[in-house]
């Protein structure tokens, strides 16, 4: 049989002292945001300032670490295998290969379509050759750009 708990049973789930009936599950504002800050699955800082990710890139190259960005390879956000990347760029061609290899690709020759969500080869993206966006990759395959176009989604 399940154990039932009544108002005066209650303690606050960070530091286990008793609880008023009044008080959901903390006694305190500090409490709540400790247990939160140490029991999520969010970057932890340290003491409050720096992203620890950001410390440890610092750490490994001897200066702060500017503009660049650190990607948690795996997505595994302990800080055991993070990557350091020039700039947001690079960091979001990491995530794409990633999405690639997720969907069972290969990086260097395919692609997966950002509407049909399909890998197709690289071919059948088509590359900006002009305007501020010159030598952009678009991200649909050349089958959803035709269906869209002819049902006047696109111009």
């Amino acid at each position: 049989m399940p154990q039932v708990f009544s108002h005066d049973d209650r303690n606050c789930l960070h530091c286990q002292t008793r609880i008023t009936p009044h008080q959901k599950a903390y006694c305190s504002r500090p409490c709540f945001y400790t247990h939160r800050r140490l029991n999520s699955r969010h970057y932890l800082r340290a003491r409050g300032k720096a992203r620890t990710h950001r410390g440890i890139a610092a750490r490994i190259l001897g200066r702060p670490a500017g503009k660049a960005v650190v990607h948690h390879y795996g997505r595994i956000t302990d800080n055991s295998r993070i990557v350091l990347c020039e700039n947001q760029a690079y960091h979001l061609l990491l995530h794409a290969r990633a999405r690639v290899v997720a969907a069972g690709g290969d990086p260097n020759r395919e692609r997966l379509c950002s509407v049909c969500r399909v890998l197709r080869p690289i071919s059948d993206f088509r590359v900006v050759k002009t305007g501020k966006a010159a030598g952009v990759t678009i991200t649909t395959c050349g089958n959803c750009r035709t269906e869209k176009r002819r049902a006047g989604l696109w111009t």
